[in-house]
Parts: C-alpha cells; structure tokens; sequence
C-alpha cells in the first residue's frame, strides 16, 4: 500500500508548520512509515502543538525525557505552530521510514528547554552521548516567553520561586529584547533556549522594553542567576 498522508485526529506519530510552508516528508520506501509513539494536540488557545500521551514501548517512551504537557518546539530544524494544520503537520514531521531518525526540540510549561533524537518505528534512541540538546545540568531563570506576530517576544509568566520571580525586576508584559547580548526579534524557541539556559550558578543578562506607571518605556539590563526550579 502507498503513504496518503497524515492519519486525521487523534494525531499520533508527528509534525506542525503553517499551510503550505511545512515540508512534509515524501513516502518512505515500499509505502512503509513509522512514528516515534507520540499522540498530539493543540495547545491551549491554539498556543503550539503538546504531547497528548507518550505511547508504551515508542521511541519517545523510550527516551526517558518527554513527558504529556511538554510543547514541541521544532522538528528536524522546522518551527511548530499550533491549531488543527500544525498537529496535522506534526504528525507528519514525525512520520518516516522505519529506523530513521528525526531530531525534536521541546518545552516544558516551566520553560525548561531540551533536546532528542529519535528514531522512527522503535523504543530505542541514541546514546546519551549522542543526543543532541540540553543536558541535565543547565538551568534557566524560570520566565516562560510568548512569541508575537511581529517577532518579537514578551513575559507571559514567572515561575514561582524561579530566578527572575525572585528578582523583583521582570514583570509579565515585558517585552524581551536581548538575551546574553544577543537580540532575539526572530528567533525560533530553541534558539532563544540556547541562549537562557545554562549551567546551575551562572549569570545571564536580559535587555527588557519595560512600561512605567506613567505609561512611559523603559529599557533595562537585568542579571538574573540561572538555577533549578523549586
């Protein structure tokens, strides 16, 4: 039999992208195709694609690492959006000849970032050694950030007891201009995690567009400490 395409919800397997830029992969040989175990959704308010179910005995299973409720940034270097077309695509992305492999960039809601290759159609993954992504020691400062239509990026929440909670000096709303010196109009969430996370203990600096109580715009530095989250 020939691969027709993505199977309609629930989505099991795979992808996201907005119509007609996501590059779906062609059929795998013979008309085989493989997942890596992994049921998908919408984010709420049509915010990104999340992990719905993570199957007994896949790949992602397998892997240790992606738990229900994480949000898939990107796959195989494409950004994720959300609503119907990006589970649509997911499920596609994710799709591949058996014993293939397809690299995933994720999210926690506690804006935790990470990185796994996987491979299609088995409960196996790489090596430790060989996953590409964030190890276990990088931290972040515990601010999850919402990408805008413009490029840009803004505070949608502090974790509780995170780094920049405790500051006292980042507020939800602030619009997020530089990371580490780099300005960050444009990036995709995994390049925008490279830059907030690192190892436990070590300072990163965060360039802030802040409003004041006279409706006046402030830009501001702010050093936060990257440390584990409570």
């Amino acid at each position: 039999s020939r691969w027709t395409g993505p199977p309609s919800p629930p989505h099991s397997g795979g992808a996201a992208g907005e119509r007609g830029k996501s590059a779906l992969p062609p059929p795998s040989p013979k008309g085989e195709s493989a997942g890596v175990g992994l049921v998908v959704e919408s984010g709420r308010d049509g915010e990104g694609v999340i992990v719905k179910e993570v199957v007994e005995g896949g790949a992602a299973a397998a892997s240790a690492r992606i738990r229900v409720g994480d949000r898939i940034t990107t796959i195989a270097g494409q950004q994720i959006t959300g609503g119907s077309d990006g589970v649509r695509a997911v499920t596609a992305l994710l799709e591949g000849a058996p014993g293939s492999e397809v690299h995933l960039t994720m999210e926690r809601e506690d804006q935790s970032a990470y990185s796994v290759v996987l491979q299609r159609g088995s409960g196996r993954r790489r090596s430790d050694a060989e996953t590409v992504g964030v190890s276990a020691n990088q931290c972040g400062v515990g601010i999850t950030f919402k990408l805008r239509g413009d490029g840009s990026y803004h505070v949608k929440a502090l974790a509780d007891g995170g780094p920049a909670a405790i500051s006292n000096q980042v507020r939800v709303g602030d619009v997020v201009v530089s990371v580490a010196g780099t300005a960050i109009a444009n990036l995709s969430h995994g390049q925008l995690a490279e830059l907030v996370l690192g190892p436990k203990g070590t300072t990163v600096a965060l360039e802030l567009l802040q409003r004041n109580a006279d409706g006046s715009v402030a830009r501001n530095q702010v050093l936060l400490r990257r440390a584990p989250l409570p």
